[in-house]
């Protein structure tokens, strides 16, 4: 796994290193960490200044997402001192999490996943769904999601999580707790029962129901964000094969 963004947990904090790994942060965030405004710095020639926010203009995307974009730039900040790498998006496994990030607690990669509450059941039940397989093929991985929710949210995003049975190390933190909840790491242990063994490993792919072509990563995220199912399994000698069928 390449990190794109790799840093150490010790190099100082700024806004311009946050806005270099995440590519969003807004005034309010900007204010309540730096004690700046925008008025008052100097911004590069790349800095977008949109809705309240700085944007990187590469990772701008047209404004769209902005509750998930700055719970992303919050973690990022809130978990600085505790991570060695960070990747903003990507894939890892054919998975494409929000970002991943390691830390010295935890041996493997972490998967996050931001919810805004803007996400159906049925949405959350198909990305679980390929975070399961993914963790059956490859299960050298955490997954961590964080949201913005109150304790309703919580409660349907746990229930969700659990009827998965997911057979990795998961956590499930309210955006007020990241940085506390980080400690969870620390006590996982990375052989628990549930775990596929290295014969397990194979190859997770998609295709859409009737198609007989593999889709990307990006194709695969981008389908279940909007809402397809995984509507059949098969298993190949080169691995899972997964269908997906538009809602």
């Amino acid at each position: 796994m390449n990190f794109a963004d790799s840093e150490s947990s010790s190099t100082a904090l700024s806004w311009q290193l946050v806005l270099a790994n995440t590519g969003y942060i807004s005034f309010d965030q900007l204010h309540r960490n730096f004690h700046l405004h925008p008025d008052a710095i100097e911004l590069p020639t790349d800095v977008l200044i949109f809705q309240e926010a700085l944007w990187q203009r590469s990772l701008f995307e047209r404004g769209r997402h902005t509750l998930h974009r700055a719970l992303i730039t919050e973690c990022y900040i809130h978990l600085h001192p505790r991570i060695q790498d960070w990747q903003l998006a990507g894939t890892l496994y054919g998975l494409c999490p929000d970002a991943i990030i390691r830390t010295p607690a935890y041996p493997l990669p972490i998967l996050l996943e931001m919810d805004t509450g803007k996400e159906t059941a049925k949405q959350w039940r198909s990305k679980l769904t390929t975070y399961r397989l993914g963790a059956w093929a490859n299960p050298h991985f955490g997954l961590w999601v964080i949201a913005l929710g109150g304790n309703i949210r919580l409660s349907h995003l746990h229930n969700w999580i659990i009827q998965q049975k997911l057979p990795i190390a998961w956590h499930l933190s309210g955006a007020a707790k990241i940085d506390t909840d980080a400690d969870f790491w620390q006590s996982v242990d990375v052989n628990s029962p549930g775990t596929a063994t290295t014969a397990q490993r194979k190859e997770l792919r998609y295709r859409e129901l009737g198609k007989t072509q593999n889709l990307s990563g990006e194709e695969v995220n981008q389908r279940l964000h909007a809402g397809w199912i995984i509507t059949a399994k098969e298993i190949t000698n080169e691995g899972f094969l997964c269908y997906l069928k538009s809602p």
